[in-house]
């Protein structure tokens, strides 16, 4: 097992942000390429991977996954989270340069559309949830490059989004309303 190295995040910490699990579907090692290419170009930033199974390399039960933190030259600078708190978590999304969904395909798109209720840039992979979710707010990739080259997009115009997307369409209240009205027919 890993236990849980202590980290602090200074004031100027300047991190991507991964929330979420690990399947087949999220190409998370592309997610760690993109992160070594950036690093071996002299960018200083820290990876921040959190979620229950993020504890550590080895809890990773996808081996292309696993086998591509292990090999990162840039180990120490990967931050294992495990499971984060809403605190937590809201601090991460508050403070990101960009939250990376390397995702082929999701049932409905909720961690995108969590990310962009912070206002935090968001790099995924294009696919119909995050596409109808999203539509053209998030910066698209289909590659380890071209997430590299989204983080270098999101640096040159200054970090972070001014404005949050209108999301009121998937708020909670009127997700409920429309469960009721289904229902109710």
């Amino acid at each position: 097992g890993y236990l849980k190295r202590p980290f602090k995040f200074d004031k100027d910490a300047v991190f991507l942000l991964f929330v979420g699990g690990a399947d087949h579907r999220r190409k998370l090692e592309d997610l760690v390429v993109a992160f070594n290419h950036l690093r071996a170009q002299g960018h200083e930033l820290k990876l921040v991977l959190a979620g229950d199974i993020m504890r550590g390399p080895g809890c990773i039960p996808i081996k292309d996954v696993r086998e591509a933190l292990e090999s990162s030259s840039y180990i120490e600078d990967i931050i294992f989270m495990g499971f984060v708190g809403d605190k937590q978590r809201d601090w991460l999304y508050r403070n990101a340069l960009a939250f990376v969904f390397p995702s082929r395909y999701e049932g409905f798109g909720l961690p995108v559309l969590e990310a962009m209720s912070y206002g935090c840039p968001v790099i995924c992979y294009r696919n119909e949830a995050t596409l109808e979710v999203a539509g053209n707010v998030p910066l698209y990739a289909d590659s380890s490059l071209q997430i590299a080259h989204n983080v270098l997009k999101i640096v040159a115009a200054g970090g972070r989004h001014t404005e949050k997307p209108k999301l009121e369409k998937y708020s909670w209240p009127k997700t409920a309303e429309r469960i009721l009205e289904v229902i109710a027919s």
